[in-house]
């Protein structure tokens, strides 16, 4: 199966090289890219303690010129992907909350007193309020830093596209619902709609199919769990499998992908997922698994009663196999999902 990845740069990479060690041809198409602001204006007088939701943000906050000013506060990540990044780029003091934003507003508030001054918390341009709301509550205040902000492609490349309308690119990987409306743009800004498509396409919930949906593209798989293992099933599950023109949902895939769950963030983007989902993403803290990535976060999902497409073709075993070598290659080209972007090859904001 060839397949369209349309995250944001180095997390494309990664997905890719997921894919094709999993047996299928995978096609890098970025829709968004990451604006890194090293220069925002941000107050640290007073303040006890630092929130990090994404990579994105760590990696934001390397570029100023007082970053070691930064790195000397007791930093608190929301999931061990961002905490890893924070301690490879110098934040010592730093732990992790191995979850989502409940997780880690209840290690706040068992570390820290709200009396002995503010929590900073770098984050993208678009979040929710979910998590000051919460630190709030528990009697916190938060000041909120902008550090990165996510922007939209305006179209695919001349050579994807027509691979999408020949046929030649058999199914879309799409991993929150920003990336799914900018794509049903790029799309049309290039003549193919839904009525002259023949590809499939992968979303990672409902939420990111709803905009597909709404655009009238039938031919859409939702993940059983909104996460990237989840939505890597999809494709082992679905190769050589017919799908009519309906939305599917793939069940069965929970056990797998709880294996290799990631940081339960908002990502989506989008949300890297995307607290922040994906670097496509909206930022959103969910309480339900989604992708860390900055994008790429998925929205609470609603029940779907679809009835799931068989898959006759792959034995459990088969499929565990499968899911094993695409969520966690041995071949080392998969480091990068776990780094931060390469600050150099991304644009800062003036």
């Amino acid at each position: 199966m060839r397949v369209l990845v349309t995250r944001a740069e180095e997390q494309g990479r990664a997905t890719g090289k997921r894919l094709e060690a999993a047996g299928h041809d995978a096609v890098t198409a970025p829709l968004t890219r990451t604006v890194l602001d090293g220069d925002a204006e941000i107050a640290l007088d007073g303040v006890q303690g630092l929130l990090v939701t994404s990579v994105n943000a760590v990696t934001a906050l390397c570029l100023r010129a007082d970053a070691d000013a930064f790195r000397a506060l007791p930093t608190f990540a929301v999931g061990d992907k961002t905490a890893r990044a924070a301690q490879d780029r110098g934040f010592q003091n730093t732990v992790s909350a191995s979850g989502n934003r409940h997780d880690l507003v209840a290690l706040v508030a068992g570390r820290l007193d709200p009396l002995d001054g503010p929590i900073l918390w770098a984050a993208g341009e678009d979040r929710t309020a979910d998590l000051e709301d919460d630190l709030v509550a528990r009697g916190f205040s938060v000041r909120v830093a902008v550090v990165y902000r996510i922007e939209p492609v305006e179209t695919l490349p001349e050579g994807v596209a027509d691979d999408l309308r020949s046929g030649r690119i058999d199914a879309v990987a799409v991993y929150s619902p920003k990336s799914a409306e900018i794509l049903v743009d790029a799309l049309a800004a290039r003549g193919i709609t839904a009525e002259t498509s023949s590809f499939r396409i992968h979303a990672i919930s409902e939420a990111a199919a709803a905009p597909l949906r709404k655009a009238g593209f039938d031919r859409v798989v939702v993940a059983a769990r909104p996460d990237e293992p989840g939505l890597l099933v999809t494709f082992v599950q679905s190769s050589g499998v017919s799908v009519v023109a309906e939305t599917t949902v793939l069940e069965g895939a929970s056990d797998m992908a709880a294996k290799h769950e990631p940081e339960r963030t908002p990502d989506s983007a989008a949300t890297e997922t995307p607290i922040e989902p994906t670097a496509e993403t909206t930022e959103t803290v969910a309480s339900e698994p989604v992708p860390e990535n900055p994008a790429e976060a998925a929205s609470p999902e609603t029940p779907v009663d679809a009835e799931a497409e068989p898959v006759a073709a792959a034995t459990d075993a088969a499929l565990e196999a499968a899911v094993e070598q695409a969520v966690e290659p041995d071949a080392p080209a998969i480091a990068p999902e776990a780094s931060a972007p390469c600050a150099a090859c991304l644009p800062r904001s003036r």
